[in-house]
């Protein structure tokens, strides 16, 4: 979703998938991934997200390539943190 007062896009929903099964994982869920529903997504691999930046424009070739997500727990960045997650290729 888009926070309109910040220009920060936030997760709204994660699917949880099945990890189990190579076509039903989803890369939020995965182990070690410290992301939840509500954490804002500041940054693609360094690359600022901020609206008006569409933000699937940051993932534009990047299938079956591992990513890192900076996130945090609100806009303004507290306990901001960097994820690595392996992009789902299809």
């Amino acid at each position: 979703g888009l926070d309109s007062g910040s220009g920060r896009y936030y997760f709204k929903h994660i699917y949880t998938g099945d990890n189990t099964r190579p076509d039903f994982v989803s890369p939020l869920t995965e182990p070690g991934v410290d992301v939840k529903q509500g954490d804002y997504l500041l940054a693609v691999d360094g690359h600022e997200l901020k609206a008006p930046t569409n933000p699937y424009s940051l993932f534009v070739n990047t299938r079956g390539v591992t990513v890192t997500l900076t996130v945090a727990d609100n806009a303004e960045g507290r306990n901001q943190h960097d994820v690595t997650v392996n992009t789902i290729d299809k």
